[in-house]
């Protein structure tokens, strides 16, 4: 199963906080998820982030794929 399930997966609310930032001309964001979605099979530092959906408690995303 590690050979076929990522670590890390770009989650939405991930990809969006780094475009934002990005929009505002801080790229640092959009870097490091680039970094850790560069080799999402294997373990890394400072990758708890990048492991979890958004809390319930936070903006919902309404996503519309594979149709």
């Amino acid at each position: 199963m590690k050979n076929n399930n990522p670590i890390v997966i770009p989650r939405n609310h991930k990809v969006e906080e780094a475009l934002i930032a990005a929009n505002e001309n801080n790229l640092e964001l959009l870097k490091n998820l680039l970094t850790v979605l560069e080799n999402p099979y294997a373990d890394q530092k400072n990758i708890l982030d990048y492991q979890y959906p958004l809390p319930i408690t936070e903006k919902r995303f309404q996503t519309f794929c594979g149709t």
